[in-house]
């Protein structure tokens, strides 16, 4: 089992397709989708930053039954459909969440924060909602799918690995 970080899929959103380069708002949930179970296997667990769908559109059950692996839901400033549909997550959180990872703490937030707790001592910050406008920082990275696709040219989650790695290299 791996754990996985990602943010700002924004699914079924035309303005945010359009802006990725995708003539058709299918074509862009497609490559969110293709790009999510690449890397991601069924017994991961995936901790999404917040804004993986844009509203309550009829495939949200759907897609979200698509994904592969257990998810942990971060809201994000456009996730109001969470309360209007009934999909199997394993746990959903209004701000932000606190694990520990192996040897590693992360805390996941939508928003990026200047202050964490046991940032001092090494933990990490994941978050989304800069769609990649925001510069890594010490021990604090912008995990949305816009990010990865400037990192490895796909629209994917980062591995916990990657994150740990990433963050050491700055």
């Amino acid at each position: 089992m791996m754990y996985w970080f990602t943010a700002d899929m924004h699914i079924s959103h035309t303005w945010i397709a359009g802006q990725r380069g995708f003539t058709y708002t299918q074509s862009h949930d497609r490559a969110m989708m293709e790009g999510w179970n690449k890397v991601v296997h069924p017994r991961d667990v995936v901790v999404v930053c917040g804004d993986m769908f844009w509203s309550n559109f009829p495939q949200v059950e759907r897609y979200w039954n698509a994904l592969n692996g257990s998810k942990i839901m971060v809201k994000g400033n456009h996730d109001r459909w969470l309360k209007k549909v009934k999909i199997p997550y394993k746990r959903i959180y209004s701000k932000n969440i606190k694990r520990k990872e192996g040897n590693t703490y992360v805390v996941a937030c939508h928003y990026p924060i200047l202050s964490w707790n046991r940032k001092r001592y090494g933990a990490l910050h994941v978050h989304g909602h800069c769609h990649g406008n925001i510069l890594p920082d010490w021990h604090r990275m912008d995990v949305g799918v816009d990010v990865a696709k400037l990192m490895f040219n796909e629209w994917r989650p980062f591995s916990l690995d990657e994150v740990n790695y990433l963050l050491k290299e700055k």
